[in-house]
């Protein structure tokens, strides 16, 4: 019964006279079609103009998480890595973990090589300067802005199919999936992985 008040409640909305929907991308362009019968209208995120003020002059030895971290999805991914993956990575690459949220749970992540850095004005001269955004999400929906502002930094995404989707396939060299690895396998990508300027 919600569902079919949702649909309902979404197709009203949707329908209002003289609107235009816009999504961002190709995929919820077909669900809008598919469910709505509406011709809806692609369009790209609205970009931080700080994200191309920043130099790709310098990677340094990091990799970088980024989320609120009280959003139940950020959180679990990132308890996930260090659950699985983290064990294998050597200790001499570092992590830098960024965002709001995650301050009742530091004990979890008190290891010598990870830095939380909480709150940060302009994030980006740290993404672009990262070997990398490490994004495992497993639930969640649309495409993910932290996805696209780490491209548009020009730094790689290692995550999920969730993490990537919606992001056109013109950008799969730079999207490494970790689900296509064993834990072992993706550690390993992580320890060896030299970005190039």
């Amino acid at each position: 019964l919600s569902a079919k008040l949702c649909l309902i409640s979404e197709k009203f909305v949707l329908n209002c006279d003289n609107s235009k929907v816009f999504v961002f991308s190709k995929k919820d362009k077909n669900l809008i079609s598919k469910y709505f019968k509406i011709d809806a209208l692609v369009t790209s995120f609205y970009i931080e103009k700080a994200v191309f003020d920043t130099s790709l002059d310098k990677i340094d030895d990091y990799y970088v998480f980024y989320g609120t971290w009280k959003r139940r999805d950020n959180y679990e991914g990132l308890l996930w890595f260090f659950k699985n993956i983290y064990p294998f990575v050597d200790s001499r690459i570092k992590i830098k973990i960024l965002g709001k949220g995650l301050e009742p749970f530091l004990k979890y992540f008190d290891y010598p090589n990870v830095e939380y850095l909480g709150f940060v004005k302009n994030p980006y001269l740290i993404i672009s300067r990262s070997k990398g955004l490490i994004a495992p999400l497993f639930s969640g929906a649309g495409v993910k802005v932290k996805v696209i502002e780490s491209l548009a930094c020009g730094t790689i995404v290692i995550g999920t199919k969730i993490a990537f989707e919606g992001v056109d396939e013109l950008f799969s060299e730079y999207l490494i999936d970790i689900e296509n690895y064993n834990f072992e396998d993706c550690a390993s990508f992580l320890n060896s992985y030299t970005p190039n300027l």
